[in-house]
């Protein structure tokens, strides 16, 4: 009881008279919603952000009829009660909207997956957000099935059979958000000789992995002792706007190094171009570099064990510690090496891990798609 209250106290409330209007496409929660209204939608379609966490009451009889019938003809024994008397109502208000197409940018959020199965006279359509490692996908406990699923690489078709996933079709188009940097700033002058992705999370506020947590430490450390040590130029992609990370950081380099600004629509990808060599852990930035046709390193250590594969499996790009100096000669080796020979070497993983095609990129082969979906309902 305590656990719903508290649920309940954490959405927004609207009260409304009058029964949703219709719209042809619904972008499913704010996450990436302004990113596919402004390149995907383009304004140029009737659109809704349906924001899961905003409860419009309806005080009206036709929609409370509607969503009792709902409720006593779809009820989902797999559910608790709350849930679905919580995904019922969002059902019976998108029955109300009547989209010929829902999108969204959350590919494994529950409530998408549960709505997609009740209402199947409906287009979904999902964009992969992040990378769907062990760390992260034994974390996702209830059944995916989607409709149309734009991902990273063709390595994924293998990564989502393995995980159980149910996909109808599979377009590996790349990352949404890399193609859309690189509109917007692949003409960057390099600065740097090294962009490094951040990784951390405050201890005090994050309920992380604690095997992926000293991972990282010691990682960053590993690399520090080689910056501090060397003539580096450093740039280090923020994932937070917390203060204490940049301050972990000036720390950890000794205060030579600058930072990209997370308050900053895409800040980091800017960075990225504007770097020589992209090296991290775990991070999606990292194959998404590799999208961008950047050179990339990923470090790790400990190769035989278990955990090697567990936070980042994409082992073309991996690099693990033996020493430091070993570790310094394989950096340098990498700066070093012509970018003309490193990006024919990396053709085939390239289209394996961050399939981005420059001329065709992810959110005009979507936007595309989406036409067609719409004609196809005016023959």
């Amino acid at each position: 009881m305590i656990r719903l209250l508290k649920k309940l106290y954490s959405f927004h409330y609207k009260f409304c008279i009058t029964t949703p209007k219709s719209d042809d496409i619904i972008i499913f929660d704010k996450e990436g919603s302004s990113e596919i209204a402004k390149y995907i939608i383009k304004q140029e379609l009737n659109f809704n952000v349906y924001d899961h966490k905003v409860i419009k009451i309806y005080i009206n009889i036709k929609f409370l009829f509607k969503y009792i019938s709902n409720l006593l003809s779809r009820w989902d024994n797999t559910c608790s009660a709350s849930n679905n008397m919580y995904i019922k109502y969002i059902v019976t208000e998108i029955m109300f909207i009547q989209p010929k197409i829902v999108i969204t940018y959350n590919d494994d959020n529950y409530i998408y997956h549960k709505i997609k199965k009740i209402l199947s006279n409906i287009k979904f359509i999902a964009i992969q957000n992040g990378l769907r490692e062990k760390v992260i996908s034994s974390k996702i406990l209830h059944e995916i099935n989607h409709d149309d699923l734009y991902c990273y690489g063709s390595s994924d078709n293998e990564r989502f059979n393995n995980l159980g996933w149910n996909i109808n079709n599979l377009y590996p188009v790349g990352s949404l958000r890399a193609g859309i940097a690189y509109s917007k700033y692949h003409d960057e002058q390099i600065e740097y000789d090294i962009a490094y992705i951040s990784e951390y999370h405050s201890d005090d506020n994050y309920q992380a992995d604690v095997d992926w947590l000293e991972r990282h430490y010691k990682i960053d450390n590993i690399f520090s002792e080689i910056v501090n040590n060397n003539d580096y130029s450093i740039v280090v992609l923020l994932g937070t706007k917390n203060k204490k990370e940049k301050e972990y950081y000036n720390t950890l380099f000794n205060g030579n190094v600058s930072f990209s600004d997370p308050n900053k629509y895409l800040d980091s990808y800017r960075f990225i171009f504007k770097s020589k060599l992209i090296i991290g852990f775990c991070s999606t930035l990292l194959v998404e570099s590799v999208g961008l046709d950047k050179k990339v390193l990923a470090i790790d250590i400990d190769k035989n064990t278990e955990d090697s594969s567990t936070f980042f499996s994409y082992n073309e790009l991996k690099h693990y510690y033996s020493t430091i100096e070993e570790l310094k000669n394989h950096i340098d080796g990498l700066l070093h090496l012509s970018y003309k020979e490193y990006k024919n070497n990396m053709k085939t993983v390239k289209k394996s891990v961050m399939n981005l095609d420059i001329k065709k990129p992810p959110h005009l082969v979507i936007s595309n798609s989406i036409h067609q979906i719409l004609k196809s309902y005016e023959l």
